[in-house]
Order: C-alpha cells, then structure tokens, then sequence
C-alpha cells in the first residue's frame, strides 16, 4: 500500500526523514509527501498558509491616473516671443496653486505649427493632471531648437521651449508662491522693447536691438542651430559659430 502525507507549513527536513522510517518500518510500498504551502496551487490549505503568502505579496505600482477638471478654474496668460509669431500661454492652477493645465495659442500662424503646439499642450496637460513634478515637464521641452527669437533678453529656441518658458516662470517658488487662486486671468505681455544681450547686436546696453539682424533659415555647421545675418556676418547664437561674407 502507499501513503500520501500532507505535512505544515513549518514541517523540517528531520520531520519528513521520520515519516519515510516509519513508512519503511510498516511496509509500506511508497508515500507521497506534501508540504503546506510548497506549490502555487494545493487542493488542501491552512488558513494560516494564505495569509502569510499575503502578507509576503509586493504592493502594486499605483498607475497614474489624470484628475478630473473643475467647473471653473484660475491662471494667467504669458506672451512669448518666438520665431514663429507671438505665442500666447495660458497656464491654469489647482487649488494646491500647483500648475494643472496649460493651453497655447500661437496668434494666426495656423496649420502645423497651431496642431504642433496644441498637441504639446495636450501632454504637458496630461502630464501636470497625473501628478508628475513640473520641473520633468520643463526639462523635456527646454533646450528643443527651431527657429530661435529674443524675447526681453531671452533667447526663445523653438515653440516647446516657450511653453517651457512660460511654465518655468510660474514653477519657480512653487512652495513660497501665493496663491492666484480667486483671481481673474491675467494677461503678462512682454514690452515691445527687448533687453540687450548676448547676440542681439548691440553693445551699447540701451536695450534696442538692431534693425539688421536677420533669421536666413541657413543652419550652423557645428551644433545644427539655425543661424542669423548680423553686420555681414552668419552667426549662431547657440554656440557662438560665426562667418562673414
């Protein structure tokens, strides 16, 4: 005859060595031995057994999952400089006073560049509502290169990095900002003046920026970046490639 043993959990190798003496001492043909809690799936199991296999069960990732949006929200609007026209950004606040939602609107450029910018919007959107650190947000868009512009003493690289811009302005201070909660929408247009900088083509520090610089649509031979016709000369304002003619 044969034997099927079901043992517990906390059965030891010297427990199972006895049961084979003691099968072998009572003529017994073979056994099957089982161990409570040794296999994934067991007909037979101890209380005990589940709620421990439980409680050594890793906690699942929690997925991210967008908020819902309010009736009715709060934010300001920034204007952006780029080499594509004004571009209008508003961005809209929860009631942590943390970013929540950001829309762009690039005044009457239309076609691809509009469907561009309102796809970025939609992501940066998804993205903020889902909980993810502004400052990841920023760091994907800032530094994308096209078409670059100056807005007051700041060098606008592309559509992203004015979105960027526009957002970091309202990220920095987070914690310490007050809130613009139970404010309307505001508008912060930049002055029509830009500031002197680097590569505006003015050393004299009044803040005008020469008549003569020109975007060519040429690209510089180091770094890729479009470059600009100033006094004669190409000049990247990136790495700071430049050629005259």
């Amino acid at each position: 005859m044969s034997k099927t043993i079901n043992f517990p959990h906390t059965a030891t190798v010297e427990d199972v060595a006895r049961a084979y003496m003691l099968a072998y001492e009572l003529g017994c043909k073979g056994i099957t031995v089982y161990r409570d809690g040794s296999k994934d799936g067991q007909v037979l199991s101890t209380g005990e057994t589940g709620q421990a296999e439980e409680e050594n069960t890793a906690p699942m990732p929690v997925q991210a999952t967008p908020r819902s949006r309010p009736q009715s929200i709060h934010g300001v609007t920034e204007r952006v400089r780029t080499g594509h026209g004004n571009m209008y950004v508003t961005i809209n606040f929860d009631e942590n006073h943390r970013p929540f939602e950001v829309f762009g609107n690039l005044g009457k450029a239309g076609g691809c560049d509009s469907a561009q910018l309102e796809a970025i919007s939609r992501l940066v959107s998804l993205a903020l509502r889902s909980g993810i650190d502004p400052a990841a947000v920023l760091e994907q868009l800032r530094g994308i290169t096209c078409c670059p512009a100056w807005d007051e003493g700041t060098l606008v690289r592309s559509g992203p990095d004015a979105v960027a811009l526009a957002l970091e302005r309202h990220t920095d201070g987070l914690e310490t900002r007050q809130s613009a909660a139970g404010h309307p929408v505001q508008m912060a247009f930049a002055p029509e003046v830009v500031h002197n900088g680097y590569g505006n083509g003015n050393s004299n520090g009044n803040g005008q920026v020469n008549a003569n610089v020109q975007l060519t649509g040429r690209r510089c031979p180091d770094c890729n970046t479009p470059v600009i016709y100033q006094e004669g000369c190409l000049m990247c304002i990136s790495c700071g490639w430049n050629k005259c003619e």
